[in-house]
């Protein structure tokens, strides 16, 4: 359905013209790209609530739904913003919203590495993932004893203390949601600031009475857990802490 109405406004339009035009008028969640045999040196894509990214290499360029896909090729990425439509060649890039004006999205330089997508040497990722426990351990320690995390994440929040946060929010989705359960005793036993724990597909479509004061976190294993993201986007609309 998508490459029809992409090729009826080709008929007016070039290739991101017709993209940005096809997509405006889609409904949904969606990360699409398009190469026209015609000029296959050039792919436009675009997106609107499903993950899309670029990546920058030496004369040459990609798209991705996730970094990972591409840490063996390149360190520098383009995250794209629902609503951008991109044109990448191996030279170059550009992006632009759907009225086609031209839009600047910030470089970010990633410090994974090829062997955080790779067993190892392991059965499986599974297997993997529990001999890492000590070590992913000690660097989340690490930051929260450097003061790395509450910089990062609380630096622009609409709290001038964390000293004023009354309640927590916690919205995740599968196991996250397990381990947002543990992290309610936690909290409430350590901090005694009464936390709430919400799957995000429910959350996001129930109506929440937000309390004053209140932390919002959302847990995702993946950082692309949908349902946690329209969770977040919710959130953001009601104006949380954090």
């Amino acid at each position: 359905v998508i490459v029809h109405l992409i090729h009826l406004y080709r008929k007016d339009h070039d290739l991101i013209g017709s993209v940005a035009r096809a997509t405006s008028d889609l409904v949904g969640d969606f990360a699409i790209t398009v190469i026209e045999a015609s000029n296959p040196d050039t792919i436009v894509g675009a997106r609107h609530g499903c993950p899309l990214i670029i990546g920058l290499g030496l004369d040459e360029n990609y798209f991705a739904s996730d970094a990972g896909a591409l840490i063996a090729l390149t360190s520098r990425f383009v995250i794209l913003k629902d609503g951008d439509v991109a044109q990448i060649t191996a030279e170059q890039f550009s992006i632009f919203n759907q009225e086609l004006n031209e839009v600047k999205r910030k470089i970010t330089t990633s410090n994974m590495t090829a062997s955080n997508f790779s067993k190892e040497g392991y059965r499986h990722f599974m297997e993997k993932e529990i001999f890492e426990q000590p070590e992913v351990v000690r660097r989340a320690y690490g930051d929260y004893v450097t003061g790395a995390i509450k910089a990062a994440l609380f630096e622009k929040s609409n709290a001038s203390d964390l000293g004023e946060i009354k309640h927590i929010q916690i919205c995740a989705c599968g196991t996250s949601y397990y381990a947002a359960l543990v992290a309610k005793l936690w909290i409430e036993h350590f901090t005694h600031i009464p936390t709430s724990v919400d799957i995000g597909s429910e959350y996001r479509y129930n109506t929440i009475a937000k309390q004053e004061n209140s932390l919002f976190i959302a847990i995702s294993q993946s950082g692309e857990t949908a349902d946690t993201l329209a969770a977040l986007r919710k959130a953001k609309e009601q104006n949380y802490i954090g």
